[in-house]
């Protein structure tokens, strides 16, 4: 093992003496030992002793208490000052009394006299509720105090907000902190981008549009320099967007669809410093060692991507991460792995930093204009918020005496050591500085900073120069956009000259016609508001199908979407036929194509009498097929046509359609499914009634064919579902408000839930199936499992602090939402239940699920 560093060499004895006789892991202190010994707090000198950081690179505080009270989050703002967001108001004892008071505060820290220490503060925002993002801009910033997105702004010169005006509604947060929108991070197109919203945002400085996103994510969220979004949900190391995730919630996706929040770390391995007994499942089998030590990671979060050399160059690309329940900060390494990415562990037995002071509490990460890493430190012992805390916790945090103090707060730097390092400091408060910061560059200095090595200078520059207008620099944007092209600062360019609204249409063509992939990439996403009627346009588009990175081919996919219907089916078709065995192509077609499937499948079947010619082939076939069968009833019918003509005409491929109404109508099943069609399906029922081998699963089909003036018999039927009453209405529309509020972060607007964060509900037999094992879940809380497609969940916590009457609501909601046909819960069989599960102290399994009949 690597030698450790430990910090603040000056003040080992008295953390020494603050520490007593702790031991790290694997000391051979036994784990249950240390669990009733009361954790001291520690200064902030003493804190700093007990970190533990890889040979090389340093820790020093930056801002304590009392200067900051529960840091959550921060952002540099252009002319380097550290605007930060406090909560103080979370969990100030186990039941979390006064949360929802108004006394939380967004502030600004400056370092003015560039020594790494923060020495002055102002008071931006006070009195608010439990607020949870900031963004500087426009002269002001953006705010996120659930309900609202706000934008604040001083407009007297005294630093204090005395402008508040409300931008956008809709986000949540007030019931469950942990699962709602947050985030704020300034994309490579100059849109916010959030984790766990439903929306993104465009800002112009008066008003906002927004586009539909999926609500993946957990707290924080962090890009790369193309744009690519990252997210980090508690047991799950590391989620990507490959591609902007506004394409996830077009029509043909469906909220989800590979590349979009999809899990690239797979080695959630922990390496504490010391045992770590506060943690909220430590009860569970695996989840500590023998030793103690968290073993996996759970309480994951805060994702920030190195985009500097400043650290080392070996260092940029990678990510690191917060785990605020282990005391320490992890290190992946990003690389590249088939069409996607992965993210590695990159230490075996030890972390990039780790702290021996059980009230370390890492909970968000920012790069510096300096290159350097910025941790915000809770710095407390009760981490985990009400709804999800196990009575495990409760009593293990009373015995520790961890639930005081509250409202302490660091602020930690992480940088190379001094005298280590080739390249230039930069920014605040360290090394050699540079001249300016963005906020007092002219517009011409701005543009040359598209250029800089460093990706928040790179970033804040493009903003600025949105923000201010600066139409008249135009020209020097463009010589970087197209002159001697350096991809990164050509990409922030572009992205430039189209907010700035004088990208033109040559520019456009130019753009794709570039050697760099990710401007082509650029290029077709601009592309799409040309694409309406202009034929040059959708042939670019087109061409991308053919491109020779994959990277623009499933961008060219996504890009489809927005030519006119000829096109696009034309389009579909090469995409398919080209390149159908690449799965993200393919999901970007689908996202694509929606209502078009089966024109697109009968003009590939027409095109070519061999296809589909192999495994990926008739995959495609499938995912069209079965896209058309959930449309509505004219592609219902068109598909039942094309299955009919083609078994008269003894082609296989009429077989293969077949199977999928077979499918659909769950013929195996002891309850079929109905296909409603608006005509008789002539051809369908010529077929079935000849000599061909599919002739008799098309008249078993037939029988669960609906159309107007035909009902299929009734042992054929689905199960009826009764209408609500108007009390059951009021209950289901109680639900979805809750539902809103506490459980779509996790399970999503859409109900498909979260890759390795949380199953889906849409079709889940525990939603669907006896209404006591639903029951039990919200009460207690259900174990883990594995999820369809790959991947894996953790544990689902139970619903704490909620009335039989609303836990009664968000089960009659869930339960008739996407296609689910479970009856409504009343209050009373929930308070039974309740009464029956008092003593129960863990989670429920499957299998003891599965034992629940009614």
């Amino acid at each position: 093992m690597r030698a450790w560093v430990c910090l603040g060499v000056g003040v080992l004895v008295a953390a020494a003496l603050a520490i007593g006789s702790r031991m790290g892991a694997g000391s051979g202190r036994s784990a249950q030992a240390g669990r009733d010994v009361h954790v001291p707090v520690m200064s902030p000198e003493q804190s700093q002793a007990s970190m533990q950081i890889q040979p090389g690179f340093e820790v020093s505080l930056v801002a304590a208490e009392p200067m900051v009270e529960a840091p959550v989050a921060g952002v540099f703002d252009e002319f380097g000052r550290l605007w930060v967001v406090e909560m103080s108001s979370y969990m100030n004892d186990i039941e979390g009394t006064g949360e929802l008071e108004a006394r939380n505060r967004i502030v600004i820290l400056e370092d003015k006299d560039r020594d790494g220490v923060m020495e002055s503060l102002t008071v931006f925002l006070e009195g608010l509720v439990l607020p949870r993002a900031v963004a500087p801009c426009f002269g002001g910033a953006l705010v996120i105090e659930p309900p609202h997105l706000l934008f604040c702004k001083d407009t007297d010169g005294d630093g204090k907000a005395d402008e508040k005006r409300v931008l956008l509604d809709g986000f949540g947060g007030l019931d469950s902190p942990e699962h709602a929108g947050n985030g704020l991070i300034y994309g490579i197109d100059n849109w916010w981008e959030l984790s766990q919203h439903g929306v993104r945002v465009f800002f112009d400085g008066e008003s906002v549009a927004t586009q539909k996103t999926p609500t993946h994510g957990q707290w924080g969220i962090t890009r790369d320099d193309v744009g690519r979004l990252y997210y980090t949900p508690n047991s799950n190391p590391l989620l990507v967007d490959l591609f902007p995730k506004r394409y996830a919630s077009r029509e043909g996706a469906g909220g989800s669809i590979p590349g979009v929040g999809e899990m690239i770390g797979h080695d959630g391995t922990t390496w504490p410093a010391i045992p770590t007994p506060t943690v909220n499942r430590g009860y569970r089998e695996g989840t500590l060692r023998a030793d103690g030590t968290l073993a996996s990671l759970t309480a994951a979060c805060s994702p920030v991507m190195v985009r500097s050399k400043a650290l080392e160059e070996e260092f940029e690309g990678d990510v690191f991460i917060c785990e605020p329940a282990g005391q320490l900060f992890k290190r992946l390494k990003i690389k590249v792995k088939d069409d996607t990415l992965d993210a590695v562990n990159f230490y075996k037995g030890e972390e990039f930093l780790r702290s021996s002071d059980e009230r370390f509490r890492p909970v968000n990460a920012i790069m510096g204009p300096d290159g350097a890493v910025y941790i915000f430190d809770m710095y407390r012992g009760l981490i985990q918020h009400r709804m999800f805390l196990t009575p495990h916790l409760i009593e293990i945090t009373k015995k520790r005496g961890m639930e005081m103090p509250v409202n302490m707060g660091r602020i930690w730097r992480v940088c190379v050591s001094e005298g280590r390092g080739d390249g230039e400091r930069v920014g605040v408060g360290v090394g050699v500085e540079r001249a300016k910061m963005p906020g007092e560059m002219s517009d011409a200095e701005l543009v040359e900073l598209l250029r800089d090595g460093e990706g928040w200078w790179r970033d804040t520059a493009q903003r600025l120069l949105v923000e201010r207008r600066a139409v008249e620099v135009a020209g020097l944007v463009r010589e970087v956009a197209f002159g001697v092209v350096e991809p990164i600062p050509a990409l922030h360019a572009a992205w430039v000259l189209e907010a700035l609204g004088i990208l033109e249409r040559e520019d456009v063509l130019r753009l794709a016609r570039c050697e760099a992939p990710g401007l082509r990439v650029a290029a077709l996403q601009i592309a799409e508001r040309m694409a309406g009627d202009d034929a040059e346009i959708c042939g670019v588009i087109a061409e991308g199908l053919g491109d020779g990175d994959a990277g623009v081919r499933v961008q060219a996919a996504l890009s489809v979407g927005a030519m006119p219907e000829a096109e696009r089916i034309a389009a579909g078709i090469r995409g398919y036929v080209e390149r159908g065995d690449e799965r993200l192509v393919r999901a970007g077609l689908r996202t694509s194509l929606a209502r078009l499937e089966g024109e697109v499948l009968e003009g590939m079947i027409a095109a070519d009498r061999e296809w589909p010619k192999d495994n990926s082939q008739k995959a495609v076939l499938r995912e069209l097929a079965d896209a058309a069968l959930g449309r509505g009833v004219e592609e219902r019918d068109r598909l039942a046509d094309l299955a009919g003509r083609l078994v008269l005409h003894d082609d296989a491929r009429g077989e293969m359609l077949v199977d999928r109404f077979k499918s659909r109508v769950k013929l195996d099943s002891d309850e079929r499914a109905i296909v409603k069609l608006s005509r008789e399906p002539s051809e369908w029922m010529t077929a079935s009634l000849s000599e061909t081998g599919s002739a008799e699963t098309m008249r078993r089909c037939a029988e669960c064919f609906e159309w107007p003036g035909h009902v299929p018999p009734p042992s054929h039927r689905t199960r009826i579902v009764r209408d609500l009453t108007s009390a059951e209405i009021d209950l289901f529309e109680q639900g979805r408000k809750l539902f809103t509020a506490t459980c779509i972060g996790c399970h999503q607007a859409d109900g498909k839930g979260s890759a390795g964060l949380a199953p889906a509900l849409a079709g889940s037999s525990i939603a669907n199936g006896p209404a006591s094992r639903m029951m039990r879940v919200l009460l207690h809380g259900l174990e883990g499992g594995y999820m369809p497609g790959g991947g894996s969940w953790g544990v689902m916590p139970p619903v704490i602090g909620k009335e039989s009457g609303e836990l009664a609501g968000i089960m009659t909601y869930v339960r008739r939402s996407w296609g689910n046909t479970g009856d409504p819960v009343t209050p009373a069989s929930v308070a039974k239940v309740r009464q029956e599960t008092k003593e129960r102290q863990k989670p429920w399994t499957r299998g003891e699920l599965d034992g629940v009949r009614e």
